[in-house]
Protein backbone atom coordinates (compact mmCIF):
# COMPACT_ATOMS: atom_id res chain seq x y z
CA UNK A 1 0.00 0.00 0.00
CA UNK A 2 1.42 3.36 -1.06
CA UNK A 3 1.63 6.15 1.47
CA UNK A 4 -0.15 9.34 0.38
CA UNK A 5 1.91 12.26 -0.86
CA UNK A 6 0.95 14.74 1.84
CA UNK A 7 2.77 17.61 0.17
CA UNK A 8 0.72 17.18 -2.98
CA UNK A 9 -2.49 16.78 -0.96
CA UNK A 10 -1.83 19.98 0.98
CA UNK A 11 -0.84 21.85 -2.17
CA UNK A 12 -4.03 20.76 -3.94
CA UNK A 13 -6.04 21.74 -0.86
CA UNK A 14 -4.36 25.13 -0.87
CA UNK A 15 -5.21 25.69 -4.53
CA UNK A 16 -8.81 24.52 -4.01
CA UNK A 17 -9.16 26.93 -1.08
CA UNK A 18 -7.66 29.78 -3.07
CA UNK A 19 -9.90 29.03 -6.04
CA UNK A 20 -12.95 28.71 -3.79
CA UNK A 21 -12.20 32.07 -2.21
CA UNK A 22 -11.87 33.71 -5.61
CA UNK A 23 -15.09 32.04 -6.76
CA UNK A 24 -16.88 33.13 -3.59
CA UNK A 25 -15.96 36.74 -4.26
CA UNK A 26 -17.19 36.41 -7.85
CA UNK A 27 -20.41 34.71 -6.70
CA UNK A 28 -21.14 37.45 -4.19
CA UNK A 29 -20.83 40.00 -6.98
CA UNK A 30 -22.83 38.16 -9.66
CA UNK A 31 -26.09 36.22 -9.11
CA UNK A 32 -25.76 34.45 -12.48
CA UNK A 33 -22.41 32.96 -11.47
CA UNK A 34 -23.98 31.88 -8.16
CA UNK A 35 -26.66 29.87 -9.98
CA UNK A 36 -24.09 28.40 -12.35
CA UNK A 37 -21.85 27.31 -9.45
CA UNK A 38 -24.76 25.75 -7.59
CA UNK A 39 -25.76 23.72 -10.66
CA UNK A 40 -22.20 22.53 -11.23
CA UNK A 41 -21.86 21.50 -7.57
CA UNK A 42 -25.03 19.44 -7.83
CA UNK A 43 -23.94 17.76 -11.06
CA UNK A 44 -20.32 16.80 -10.42
CA UNK A 45 -18.41 17.70 -7.28
CA UNK A 46 -15.08 16.24 -8.45
CA UNK A 47 -15.02 18.34 -11.61
CA UNK A 48 -15.96 21.43 -9.60
CA UNK A 49 -13.09 20.80 -7.17
CA UNK A 50 -10.68 20.41 -10.08
CA UNK A 51 -11.97 23.67 -11.56
CA UNK A 52 -11.49 25.40 -8.21
CA UNK A 53 -7.93 24.05 -7.97
CA UNK A 54 -7.15 25.31 -11.49
CA UNK A 55 -8.61 28.70 -10.60
CA UNK A 56 -6.45 28.72 -7.46
CA UNK A 57 -3.30 28.04 -9.50
CA UNK A 58 -4.21 30.86 -11.89
CA UNK A 59 -4.98 33.26 -9.02
CA UNK A 60 -1.66 32.47 -7.32
CA UNK A 61 0.24 33.01 -10.57
CA UNK A 62 -1.52 36.33 -11.12
CA UNK A 63 -0.78 37.43 -7.55
CA UNK A 64 2.88 36.44 -7.85
CA UNK A 65 3.15 38.31 -11.14
CA UNK A 66 1.63 41.41 -9.59
CA UNK A 67 3.99 41.27 -6.61
CA UNK A 68 7.00 40.71 -8.89
CA UNK A 69 6.04 43.69 -11.07
CA UNK A 70 5.51 45.87 -8.01
CA UNK A 71 8.79 44.87 -6.38
CA UNK A 72 10.83 45.48 -9.53
CA UNK A 73 9.20 48.89 -10.00
CA UNK A 74 10.01 50.16 -6.51
CA UNK A 75 13.57 49.79 -5.27
CA UNK A 76 13.69 48.31 -1.78
CA UNK A 77 16.51 50.53 -0.57
CA UNK A 78 17.87 53.89 -1.51
CA UNK A 79 21.65 53.96 -1.66
CA UNK A 80 22.68 57.55 -1.03
CA UNK A 81 26.34 56.76 -0.37
CA UNK A 82 27.00 55.51 -3.89
CA UNK A 83 25.99 58.75 -5.57
CA UNK A 84 27.82 62.01 -5.23
CA UNK A 85 25.66 65.01 -4.46
CA UNK A 86 26.93 68.32 -5.71
CA UNK A 87 27.26 71.18 -3.27
CA UNK A 88 23.90 72.98 -2.84
CA UNK A 89 22.57 75.64 -0.59
CA UNK A 90 21.30 74.55 2.82
CA UNK A 91 17.69 75.50 1.92
CA UNK A 92 17.66 73.29 -1.15
CA UNK A 93 19.36 70.49 0.75
CA UNK A 94 16.81 70.59 3.58
CA UNK A 95 13.93 70.64 1.06
CA UNK A 96 15.39 67.60 -0.66
CA UNK A 97 15.69 65.78 2.67
CA UNK A 98 12.06 66.64 3.53
CA UNK A 99 10.86 65.44 0.15
CA UNK A 100 12.88 62.24 0.48
CA UNK A 101 11.31 61.54 3.88
CA UNK A 102 7.83 62.23 2.50
CA UNK A 103 8.49 59.93 -0.45
CA UNK A 104 9.72 57.15 1.84
CA UNK A 105 6.61 57.52 4.03
CA UNK A 106 4.33 57.42 0.98
CA UNK A 107 6.09 54.34 -0.38
CA UNK A 108 5.76 52.59 2.98
CA UNK A 109 2.06 53.47 3.16
CA UNK A 110 1.55 52.19 -0.40
CA UNK A 111 3.27 48.90 0.45
CA UNK A 112 1.00 48.50 3.50
CA UNK A 113 -2.09 49.18 1.41
CA UNK A 114 -1.02 46.60 -1.17
CA UNK A 115 -0.80 43.92 1.51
Amino acid sequence: MESPDWGKIFQTGYYVTLGATTTLIEVLQDAQKRDQLWRSLQQNTTTTLQDLAEKGVATEAEARSYVDRTVTRTPSTVNTTATTVPETSSDVQSELEDLTQQLAALRQELEQLQR
